[in-house]
């Protein structure tokens, strides 16, 4: 089975490029099914394939593969699309869908042949697998009617493993931010406190005068301090790029990502000795997105339905923390706003029913 594997890993990374599939791996008369298509020949799948491509324009992404049975081997795979089209839609600013689904692909191998012959696919945002499958339906149809989005900026860069109903599981790469105690904001940053940077939303954060600091307060003093360092307030009256989201935690912490590449030694001194440039592991994570206003009220919300869906799936929590991304800035509307919170997760399984006790 080593071979057919092996030759999977390869074969997989064409599923949506111009080589294609080799075809000649697959018996004619194949049953392939996922929740909403079903196909009976080699055919028939490889037209799926190219409709996938056409409409969505696809990314397919192979995290691993395992032999399951004597004459079966399991993929798990991340998918993603955009729909092709919408690239000369004049609407595209207001509704551009970035659809995503995680799954595995179950495929059985003729003992008399050694080539595939069966390929069931499994979402798992859905429980029911069967086609036509209603619960996939809604999945899918969700997130096209989805409109919240983030403007086009460098954000740090992370791998979505699975995603459940109601959350996904992303695992991120190191980066550098720029940070301060919300209780430790400059005089300067709360006289400043009314006037706003574009593309930071000074919504995102924690109310620096509260005696308790949460993640989803106002903090605009610290926002303001925060800004000042990234707009010329640093020992090199460097001007730096903007950046998304902006980061704040039930620590107190408020956080701008500084830049894809960036380590603590490249970047300028603040003048400010409340913020600090830091360099944040990367980790894996439960995040749950939700759009509209993100305050104290609404983040408390989604924290609670994320930790209920953490459950569902036996996901333990790292530590107590958690924290708060905000994308967008001021002038954004509530429906087309992309906000989430985030847990640290310590016992994720790839190949669990959700994940590992």
């Amino acid at each position: 089975m080593q071979d057919r594997i092996k030759f999977l890993r390869d074969d997989l990374t064409h599923l949506f490029d111009d080589q294609g599939i080799d075809q000649s791996a697959y018996d004619d008369k194949v049953s392939f099914e996922d929740p909403i298509t079903k196909y009976s020949s080699v055919q028939g799948y490889v037209f799926n394939i190219k409709l996938l491509r056409r409409v969505f324009a696809p990314t397919f992404q192979l995290h691993d593969i395992k032999q399951t049975a004597p004459h079966e081997l399991t993929t798990r795979w991340t998918m993603s699309m955009q729909l092709t089209f919408n690239k000369y839609n004049p609407l595209r600013g207001w509704w551009d869908p970035q659809l995503l689904f995680t799954g595995t692909s179950i495929m059985g191998i003729n003992p008399s042949t050694g080539r595939f012959n069966s390929h069931v696919d499994t979402w798992d945002a859905v429980n029911n697998q069967k086609y036509v499958s209603l619960e996939a339906v809604r999945h899918l149809l969700g997130q096209l009617l989805t409109f919240s989005q983030a403007p086009k900026l460098d954000t740090p860069s992370y791998t979505v493993l699975k995603r459940p109903s109601g959350y996904e599981v992303r695992k991120y790469s190191d980066f550098v931010v720029a940070e301060i105690q919300m209780d430790q904001a400059s005089s300067a940053g709360r006289q400043a406190a009314t006037e706003q940077p574009p593309n930071r939303d000074s919504s995102s954060n924690s109310n620096s005068n509260s005696s308790s600091t949460s993640s989803s307060g106002e903090g605009k003093s610290a926002f303001m301090t925060l800004a000042g360092y990234i707009f010329g307030k640093n020992d090199r009256q460097e001007k730096m790029a903007m950046t998304m989201p902006v980061f704040s935690d039930s620590s107190g912490r408020m956080q701008f990502f500084m830049g894809t590449g960036k380590d603590t030694s490249s970047l300028p001194a603040p003048l400010d000795d409340a913020v600090r440039c830091i360099h944040m592991p990367g980790g894996i994570y439960a995040v749950r997105s939700f759009s509209g206003m993100a305050g104290e009220k609404q983040a408390q919300e989604q924290l609670r339905s994320l930790q209920v869906a953490m459950a569902r799936d036996d996901l333990q929590a790292a530590a107590n923390n958690w924290t708060l991304a905000r994308y967008n800035d001021p002038s954004t509307k509530g429906p087309f706003r992309r906000n989430e919170v985030l847990v640290s997760v310590t016992n994720f399984d790839l190949w669990g029913q959700g994940v590992t006790k």
